[in-house]
């Protein structure tokens, strides 16, 4: 009974215990806080099996300024459009022209075309496929970034959407759910924009796609054209020139056919001339600034440069600011233009023409002046041809009226030459002797070329006719722009900072020749290369002096090509080049204006010249195609060679070198080996130096005996020479006249130096005469026998004045 009422106790007193600690965790939450941004949970009921999650903290203020932020920025990239403006505004161009144009090379393409047309077509179509892909790439750049900046807007209207459900749920302040509701609809409003612009961007791109695929079908024509021509240059591919010029029908299809080519040109220029006015500006301002430079020149430097006829007629380009200009702007006008269509280049070249004859007549010799002409009527025709050369007949028949004007040109040409004014001027010349030739080459092949277009063989004909023209052309327009700049190398000379500089002052004709020289190398390189071309040979030129510089032959493990052998030669050659040059550029212009010690220009020189050998040998052995590695085999046995067997040849390297660091003996010293061997350094080689001597002898001296022999330099710290000239006088004659009259003379001297003075001394001799000894010093020691022997008659010549006699 007693054990049960314990149990009891017990049990009363822990349910006690249990209802305090409930109310007291129940007064606790009562007296917490409540939150301010996110409402308590609700009540679960009883039936739920899961909690709900509490609502997530959201800090409305700081959310409405990153998201203000974002779509500040946003807007501002949807904004920056000025890409996809820019292909837009010129699409409509680009469409047009490359409609005119493909409908122009499609007749092109109907007839014989010649090569250099269908190489003009084909480099103008591959641009404008270069074009579409660069504008394609732009484009797909856009959509990517469009469609990056609509995962963050995808992102951020979800985000949008919580937070308003949020901040309503909470019951925010009207204000702050104002600001978030409103940034919601921007977020939309910014959605909608995007979605019109990538729309936008992808019509651009099917646009730029249906342009792209239409200039791929007209290249690839073109492309297969250029190889049927080239394998039936030898087939007749067109009718005879007179029975294409017979009928009706003929006349009526040449106008229509002329009108709608004529048609096709203009919409084609039109629109390229829409494309392309910036390059038209830069080509303005281009003629503008060289004009301009050339007024310049002419007021402050041409007048300085002579009276030489040929320079004048070089300096005659000055006179003439615009021309020169245009003709100047002539070689950029691809660069200027690509892809420029035929009727534009045609009417661009025909504005530049007037000018540059005016130009050329002032450069051409006199006796050459007709050819000049001619070349010019040629081009006009030229450009005609070129402008009709859809119109199959036509074309045929203007080019074959200029081959047979072009026979009878030159045919008079070689017979009347000889007998015009100037000509015994020009006739030893290389000019003339290189025209004399071309004409004599160009004449049967207009005679070939005029043969074929009548019968027929056209594709033939425009090969060998325009490849005559076009390598006149070219070699006219070089000829040109190399005495214009020589003429500007005239007036570059005399002007500073280049007239300032020493090498130019001294070497300003003959480093004028060498420039010359070159670019007249490098021009003919050219325009050998650019009647290759006009020829359709270059490519298989190209083709096959790869193949033969590229010919492997050899001897086991070792493996040379004749253009690695080549190569190695010119690697060589240049830096024997090149190190004469920078020595020739440290002796002209740094040396006479950096104050070195004797010796040390010539250390520098020495030492510039073999660091230059040998890294031109590295790459001329690199350009040979030998394997470096073994090469480094090669030297560490060579190396193992020179230690036993060429001691002597290392021994003298090495002293070689430390004679131009150490500089105990510099070139122009006066040094004695022995009493045989006194003479002045001339050279200090690698192995080797060089010794003058007095009977104008070589002694060719290695450089080891000069390190570790016995060595007399005379001039090491001065340039100085003493000397000492004995007189003996008899018992009798006062010692002190005799001194003072020695010195005195010796003093008069030119050559004799002042410091150290001369001095003189008295000794006894046998007899009871006395023995004066004068020692002199000179600064010119090449002199000092002249002096010592001048000096020697000038003391006899006071001593006798003096009345004292000699013993």
């Amino acid at each position: 009974m007693l054990d049960m009422l314990r149990c009891r106790l017990a049990f009363i007193r822990c349910f006690v215990l249990l209802l305090f600690s409930t109310a007291t965790i129940a007064l606790a939450q009562d007296a917490a806080p409540a939150p301010t941004t996110v409402p308590a949970p609700a009540t679960v009921p009883a039936a739920t099996t899961a909690p709900a999650e509490p609502e997530p903290t959201i800090d409305f203020v700081e959310y409405a300024e990153s998201t203000s932020s974002a779509v500040r920025n946003i807007e501002a990239d949807l904004n920056t459009n000025e890409t996809t403006r820019l292909i837009e505004d010129a699409l409509p161009s680009l469409n047009t022209e490359i409609t005119a144009r493909s409908s122009e090379t499609t007749k092109l393409l109907s007839p014989s075309p010649s090569l250099e047309t269908l190489r003009t077509l084909e480099r103008d179509w591959a641009e404008f496929r270069r074009q579409m892909a660069e504008t394609s790439r732009q484009l797909s750049t856009r959509a990517g970034d469009l469609r990056r900046i609509g995962g963050q807007l995808t992102e951020m209207q979800d985000r949008s959407r919580q937070v308003i459900e949020v901040a309503q749920r909470v019951e925010a302040e009207p204000e702050l759910l104002r600001r978030v509701e409103s940034l919601g609809a921007d977020i939309d409003r910014l959605r909608r924009r995007l979605d019109t612009r990538l729309d936008h961007v992808q019509q651009l791109q099917g646009r730029v796609t249906v342009l792209d695929v239409r200039a791929s079908d007209t290249l690839t024509a073109v492309r297969d054209a250029r190889e049927s021509a080239v394998t039936r240059l030898l087939d007749r591919d067109s009718p005879p020139l007179w029975r294409s010029l017979q009928g009706q029908r003929a006349q009526q299809n040449l106008a229509e056919d002329g009108r709608n080519t004529f048609e096709n040109q203009w919409f084609s220029t039109r629109a390229y001339v829409l494309r392309r006015l910036d390059r038209i500006v830069l080509h303005l301002v281009l003629i503008i600034l060289i004009a301009s430079s050339v007024v310049w020149v002419r007021k402050r430097y041409v007048g300085k440069l002579g009276d030489d006829p040929a320079v004048q007629r070089s300096l005659a380009i000055f006179a003439m600011p615009i021309s020169t200009a245009l003709v100047t702007t002539l070689p950029l006008i691809p660069w200027l233009y690509p892809q420029g269509p035929r009727l534009f280049l045609a009417m661009l070249f025909g504005a530049l023409l007037i000018p540059a004859i005016v130009v050329l007549r002032q450069l051409v010799m006199r006796p050459l002046l007709p050819l000049l002409y001619a070349m010019v009527g040629f081009y006009i025709v030229d450009l005609a041809v070129s402008v009709t050369a859809s119109l199959a007949t036509l074309s045929r028949t203007i080019f074959f009226c200029e081959m047979v004007g072009g026979m009878i040109f030159l045919a008079l040409f070689i017979r009347r030459a000889p007998r015009s004014k100037g000509f015994p001027q020009i006739d030893r010349t290389l000019r003339w002797r290189i025209v004399n030739r071309a004409v004599r080459i160009a004449l049967p092949v207009m005679l070939i070329s005029a043969l074929a277009n009548l019968m027929g063989y056209v594709s033939l004909s425009n090969l060998l006719g325009r490849a005559v023209l076009s390598s006149a052309y070219i070699a006219i327009i070089l000829d040109a722009a190399l005495r214009v700049t020589d003429a500007l190398l005239l007036a570059i000379m005399q002007m500073r900072p280049v007239a300032a500089i020493r090498m130019v002052r001294r070497h300003g004709p003959v480093l004028r020749q060498r420039i010359v020289g070159l670019l007249s190398i490098g021009a003919a390189i050219w325009w050998f290369l650019l009647t290759l071309d006009a020829l359709a040979l270059r490519e298989a030129f190209v083709r096959r002096v790869s193949a033969i510089l590229s010919a492997e032959w050899g001897v086991g493990a070792v493996q040379l090509t004749l253009g690695g052998i080549l190569a190695f030669i010119a690697a060589v050659a240049a830096a024997f080049v090149l190190s004469r040059l920078a020595r020739f550029l440290l002796e002209e212009d740094v040396y006479p204006r950096v104050q070195l010690a004797r010796g040390v220009p010539n250390a520098i020189s020495t030492l510039l010249h073999y660091v230059i050998l040998f890294l031109g040998f590295l790459i001329a052995v690199a350009a040979l195609g030998y394997d470096m590695t073994k090469f480094t085999i090669l030297a560490g046995a060579f190396g193992v060679g020179l230690g036993f067997g060429m001691q002597n040849i290392v021994n003298n390297f090495v002293s070689g070198l430390i004679l131009l660091f150490e500089r105990p003996i510099q070139v122009g010293d006066v040094i004695e080996l022995d009493p045989a061997t006194v003479g002045i350094v001339e050279r200090i080689g690698i192995r080797a130096s060089v010794i003058r001597l007095q009977t104008s002898a070589e002694v060719i001296v290695p450089n080891g005996l000069l390190i570790a022999g016995r060595v007399t330099n005379w001039t090491l710290s001065n340039r100085q020479r003493g000397f000492n000239i004995d007189v003996t006088i008899p018992a009798g004659v006062e010692p002190e006249k005799v001194l003072s009259v020695l010195k005195e003379t010796a003093r008069q001297h030119p050559r004799v130096s002042s410091l150290p003075a001369p001095q003189a001394s008295v000794e006894m001799a046998g007899g009871g005469a006395l023995k004066v000894v004068l020692s002199v010093w000179t600064d010119r020691y090449d002199e000092w026998l002249e002096t010592r022997s001048e000096l020697v008659m000038a003391l006899h010549a006071a001593l006798l004045e003096a009345g004292i006699q000699r013993a």
